[in-house]
């Protein structure tokens, strides 16, 4: 009885380790798949943030995204994202910079000409 006993310890062992590998085995495919999802989707923000991190220093740095011509940006909250993550710098009214989102990169766009506001 204690042989049996032993035995069926270690097979429940075994099969337990055999579970937990199999999970974990899931666990990283499932972390794979949504990382890369993820990756497209903050994309657009990453762009942003380099933008901010190379310009911030400024002292009247500010700027706006023409959302119209950008690549799409996920909305938090019913909001575009950038505009809650760097409120500090945005500015719909009279920004320093005006920018568009496209393949990964902030572009910054020449300002409006007094003959093409």
């Amino acid at each position: 009885r204690g042989a049996r006993a032993e035995g069926a310890r270690r097979a429940l062992a075994v099969g337990l380790l055999l579970l937990t590998a199999h999970g974990a085995e899931l666990v990283w495919q499932t972390n794979r798949t949504i990382d890369l999802s993820e990756r497209e989707k903050s994309r657009p923000i990453r762009a942003v943030l380099r933008f901010v991190d190379q310009h911030r220093h400024e002292p009247d740095f500010s700027f706006a995204i023409d959302y119209a011509h950008s690549d799409p940006i996920v909305p938090m909250h019913d909001r575009p994202t950038p505009e809650l993550l760097f409120s500090r710098w945005t500015s719909v009214t009279n920004p320093k910079y005006r920018v568009t989102v496209r393949d990964g990169k902030a572009l910054v766009q020449p300002p409006p000409s007094a003959s093409n506001p």
